[in-house]
């Protein structure tokens, strides 16, 4: 009798162990990662004002304005792809309205990336570029020329060599940079690599062929760049 009495008190005393168990659950844990619900909302705001110079990237391709307001002078920005549409519709000395968001880089210079734009009463808003409907076939090619200048980036590294004033020629970063300690104005060198093509939806301040290097040869000696 007593042995059945233990029994059943070992019995309940797992039956409620096993209770508490099941009533105790994990708090759930806070994703971790730059996941959607922790990207900050972007305020657009409209800027009004006059359409100065445009400005183009690192391959001399359109990419923003300058716009001159009342009380402050901003560039705006906007993909590329954007730009023969833009530059169809607005032109210099445009009283223009800029919806877009306001944004400072490192070294605290403001500009403000095109959401939409409305000149002379007509509108455009950023899209997506389109995928083109036949893909792109790369276009491999070589040659060779005089180094005309060794071009920068915005914080002054360097990030390519112009050749023969018309060419191009684009590394990874950090091989550019080595790149640039073997090389001087003036210097002949011989390249292959592949071309950029050309997309009808951009506009060039100046036609340029841009070539990304995979092999670049210096004073008789190759280089795979890539």
């Amino acid at each position: 009798m007593k042995n059945k009495s233990i029994t059943a008190a070992i019995a309940a005393c797992l039956l409620l162990t096993t209770s508490a168990f099941a009533q105790v659950r994990p708090e759930p844990r806070e994703p971790k990662g730059p996941g959607p619900e922790r990207e900050m909302l972007q305020e657009v705001t409209a800027f009004t004002g006059t359409v100065g110079n445009f400005v183009y990237n690192d391959d001399y391709v359109y990419d923003g304005f300058v716009l001159k307001g009342s009380s402050a002078t901003d560039t705006v920005k906007f993909g590329p792809a954007m730009g023969a549409q833009i530059r169809n519709a607005v032109k210099e000395g445009s009283k223009v309205t800029v919806n877009g968001v306001a944004r400072t880089n490192p070294e605290g210079v403001r500009h403000i990336r095109l959401v939409s734009i409305t000149a002379n009463g007509n509108s455009i808003s950023v899209t997506p570029p389109t995928p083109p409907a036949v893909p792109v076939t790369e276009t491999t090619l070589s040659g060779s020329g005089k180094i005309t200048a060794l071009l920068k980036g915005k914080r002054g590294e360097t990030n390519g060599f112009m050749v023969d004033g018309n060419t191009i020629l684009r590394f990874p970063p950090r091989t550019a940079e080595q790149l640039s300690e073997k090389v001087a104005v003036g210097n002949q060198i011989s390249y292959s690599g592949a071309l950029k093509a050309a997309n009808s939806n951009e506009v060039a301040a100046k036609q340029m062929r841009i070539i990304h290097c995979s092999t670049i040869t210096i004073n008789g000696t190759q280089y795979l760049t890539r």
